[in-house]
């Protein structure tokens, strides 16, 4: 194996350190979406029910993104490891 430093032997689909952080936000932001759309929906149902059914959804579509992107995070950090 060569140098370590001129890539080879490396995954061309692996992360960066700075690739893994920013996605790792991203996750966490869906995450907090999501969380606040569901306290949102709780206050709304009285009032609106309809609301509140459209904030679940958005929380569920918030997470199922979360998950995917989460998902893809690992596939790349697994193949840089």
């Amino acid at each position: 194996m060569q140098n370590a430093d001129d890539g080879v032997g490396r995954c061309p689909e692996a992360m960066s350190h700075e690739a893994v952080s920013k996605t790792q936000e991203q996750f966490d932001d869906l995450v907090a979406q999501a969380e606040a759309c569901r306290r949102l929906a709780v206050r709304v149902e009285p009032y609106s029910p309809e609301e509140a059914e459209a904030l679940l959804l958005r929380a569920k579509n918030l997470e199922v993104t979360a998950l995917g992107l989460l998902k893809h995070l690992r596939r790349k950090h697994i193949r840089a490891a």
